[in-house]
């Protein structure tokens, strides 16, 4: 980091944070989850390590807003993720890789622009359609090639947010690709909304991405090549050998439905890789046509006391034929407890456990890959992490 920037931080923490003015403030927040990790196989091997960010990732973060008279408002978020493993920021080193951007706000909505999220994790993610609010991102699908973990987000974007209408709200948002000469390639387009009205709360979303694998999973061109690139899906053999498609698109729908303490809840989504083999990606099988992913899921959690929660999900995932690929399926159990010491302070424990069958993306027999997680050399995998997470 350049001294110019860590004065520039220095400054914002040291004299903004916590300072309310008239007019306008600055807030300081964030988010530390740590604890210990274990997986049962790992490319064969068992592994126990400290790990962090399985329940919420860590983060830090500055908010900002000044009043600029009849209800609008100027606001912006500065949002950095780090490894409380290492102290390294996540992100691709990002110094603020979670969410970086500045825009309006009035009764109308909200319109921002920079490094933002799409309408999937606004209006699915963010409402509580998944099982990753209390069963950590295990409880994702494989990939998280939905989006709905969040893992991914949108650069050079600008993003409508609506108002709620009775429990109604919806966006769009636009990322400009900015591959000189060529328009399209590397956009995004992502629409969404969501309704909730007392024990109901539903959500759709929608996002198309050109040339996802470096608009999306960080892939990047080989040095020297014309229209080579790295493969930025490769830790994930469930999707990594769809990473020569040209397109993305994703439909994510979920339902929540609240009795008492007990939430009941489902989601489905739709992912196509269109135009495998426009881009030569290196270490990726020759395909073309389409793939197809879908995956469901269906999740019980409950309140057992104001303090302790408890949940249970399950995942169906089912990767279509492409080409020579004759398609995989992968099944999966997850397993939540959360207990409350405070507020701000959090205990938990959380497991997950995946069988996988057929053929993966790479062509190989497919192995166990839980998200987030290196793959199984096996068709099983298990993973646990008992951890504390702490907001400020």
């Amino acid at each position: 980091m350049k001294v110019g920037e860590k004065w520039l931080i220095a400054v914002c923490v040291g004299g903004c944070v916590g300072v309310a003015h008239a007019q306008s403030s600055v807030t300081l927040y964030g988010v530390f989850d740590q604890g210990v990790l274990a997986v049962t196989n790992v490319h064969g091997a068992h592994v126990y390590q400290s790990s962090g960010g399985w329940l919420s990732g860590s983060r830090w973060g500055l908010r900002g807003a000044e009043d600029l008279g009849g209800g609008a408002q100027a606001i912006f978020v500065l949002e950095n993720g780090f490894d409380g493993s290492t102290g390294a920021a996540l992100q691709g080193a990002r110094q603020f890789g979670r969410q970086a951007y500045v825009g309006l706000s009035n009764s109308y909505g909200k319109l921002t622009f920079g490094r933002q999220y799409d309408m999937v994790v606004d209006h699915l993610a963010v409402t509580g359609m998944t099982a990753e609010i209390w069963g950590g991102a295990f409880a994702c699908s494989p990939g998280d090639v939905d989006n709905l973990c969040n893992s991914r987000r949108m650069d050079n974007s600008v993003k409508y947010s609506s108002p709620s209408f009775g429990g109604f709200s919806f966006g769009s948002a636009y990322s400009f690709g900015g591959v000189p000469g060529e328009l399209s390639r590397s956009s995004i387009w992502t629409a969404g909304a969501d309704y909730s009205n007392g024990s109901l709360t539903g959500g759709v979303g929608y996002f198309n991405v050109n040339s996802p694998n470096t608009a999306s999973y960080g892939g990047a061109a080989v040095s020297g090549t014309a229209n080579t690139f790295t493969n930025g899906m490769s830790s994930s053999p469930v999707i990594s050998g769809f990473a020569s498609a040209n397109r993305q698109e994703t439909l994510a729908a979920g339902v929540n439905y609240t009795i008492g303490s007990s939430t009941f809840g489902a989601s489905y989504t739709y992912t196509r890789f269109d135009g495998l083999g426009t881009f030569a990606v290196a270490g990726t099988p020759v395909l073309n046509g389409t793939a197809k992913v879908q995956n469901a899921e269906a999740r019980y959690f409950i309140y057992v006391t104001p303090f302790l929660v408890t949940g249970i999900a399950f995942h169906y995932t089912a990767v279509g034929a492409a080409g020579s690929i004759a398609g995989a399926r992968y099944r999966q159990l997850d397993l939540g407890v959360n207990y409350y010491l405070s507020k701000r302070t959090t205990l938990y424990a959380v497991l997950a456990m995946q069988s996988a069958n057929g053929q993966d993306s790479t062509g190989k027999p497919a192995v166990a890959a839980l998200a987030f997680v290196s793959p199984s050399s096996s068709n099983h995998q298990a993973a646990a992490q008992i951890g504390i997470r702490h907001r400020f």
